[in-house]
């Protein structure tokens, strides 16, 4: 497996796996489908190109990680996603948020360490301080974060947010 930089030929494979790894799988009709798929994967794409990375395998992609490089400036955020401001505090500490999808495949292989780094290197290289995600306190991804030094925790109203400074 290999990372590399995102194309705008992956967009739809990213689509397929965002769904294929959404806890969410019911919607009422294709525009709330499509609206889902643009608050927590398609604007990244639209906006952030440049912080995202795929995960290659032998036949096709399998994975990525996109990041928004400054949360605070992000108002679109701030308006698709409730929970956003909860957090708000944080955001000159860990500035920059991320997103990540493997395939069932992939997972447990290395590959979402990989592509973690890459995003980092990329976003050392802005001079961005720090990279944050908001999950679940009992989501069973958390041991994943942590093993990749996603080590500063906050939790707010069952909302759990995982920094790591750069």
């Amino acid at each position: 497996m290999i990372v590399r930089k995102y194309h705008l030929k992956d967009r739809q494979r990213l689509k397929e796996i965002f769904f294929e790894t959404s806890t969410r799988v019911n919607f009422s009709n294709e525009c709330e489908r499509e609206s889902f798929f643009q608050i927590y994967l398609g604007h990244y794409l639209d906006n952030y190109f440049e912080y995202t990375f795929v995960l290659e395998g032998s036949e096709r992609v399998l994975g990525y990680i996109c990041a928004c490089p400054n949360s605070y400036k992000d108002s679109y955020l701030y308006e698709e996603l409730s929970h956003y401001g909860l957090f708000e505090d944080l955001y000159t500490l860990y500035p920059a948020h991320l997103h990540i999808n493997l395939t069932q495949q992939a997972q447990g292989k290395g590959g979402g360490g990989k592509l973690i780094e890459a995003l980092i290197t990329e976003l050392q290289k802005h001079q961005c301080q720090g990279i944050h995600l908001i999950t679940a306190p009992t989501a069973r991804n958390r041991s994943f974060y942590l093993k990749n030094y996603f080590q500063d925790e906050y939790e707010r109203q069952k909302k759990l947010f995982m920094g790591r400074r750069l």
